[in-house]
């Protein structure tokens, strides 16, 4: 059976990556970086060198133990460090929710991301733009719907208290054609917004556990 890690921000969504990737069929291996969701933010912004040095040296445990695939399940913290830097430093096989956004841009023109932080959604609106001159991106980032979501909130709770339909009519207004999970604990309410949203869903976190799960023998 192939073998995972799964490096989230918090706790809560690198249980989410560790559950879609037994759902995948392989074994996942929990790597939290952090507690809570505003710990995480703090240190992306406040400390990204020291960040950056504790995901060093959780790869060097995992290599230590014999793992050869990641997945840093965690847009915002996949933007905030050199996750190319990292792979040829630890030698691991990386893979993150922004590896699968050139799919995207090859397929849809206008976008609608949502984030837990503005970090994240620049992070993905800068490789949209670099992939494609062309696109148009509206973004919005929400660390309080992360939290409604690590609380246990119901999706459509989470989504009523977020104002998710009134960003639904902005996106349509400006002729978005996908929505773009841009936090991986949206994957946690994906089904929802499926179920609701007038354009198709592009779940950034599953899409990145599938390229993963496909690039790793065994």
């Amino acid at each position: 059976m192939k073998t995972i890690a799964v490096m989230g921000g918090t706790r809560f969504d690198t249980g989410i990556g560790c559950r879609l990737v037994e759902s995948l069929g392989a074994r996942a291996l929990p790597v939290p970086i952090m507690g809570a969701p505003s710990e995480q933010n703090a240190m992306q912004y406040a400390r990204p060198a020291t960040l950056h040095a504790a995901v060093q040296d959780h790869c060097a445990e995992l290599v230590g133990q014999g793992v050869g695939s990641l997945l840093l399940f965690c847009n915002s913290l996949s933007v905030s460090i050199d996750t190319d830097r990292l792979a040829l430093g630890s030698g691991l096989r990386v893979v993150t929710p922004l590896t699968a956004l050139p799919a995207l841009a090859g397929r849809w023109d206008r976008f609608l991301v949502l984030g837990a932080n503005a970090k994240s959604v620049a992070g993905i609106e800068k490789i949209l733009y670099g992939l494609r001159e062309d696109v148009r991106v509206q973004s919005y980032a929400s660390l309080a719907m992360v939290e409604l979501i690590e609380s246990g909130a119901a999706p459509a709770e989470v989504w009523e208290r977020s104002g998710g339909d009134a960003l639904l009519e902005l996106a349509r207004r400006g002729g978005a054609e996908c929505l773009v999970l841009g936090c991986t604990h949206l994957t946690a309410i994906a089904d929802f917004l499926a179920g609701i949203s007038p354009v198709p869903v592009a779940d950034t976190g599953r899409m990145a556990a599938e390229l993963l799960l496909d690039r790793t023998p065994g």
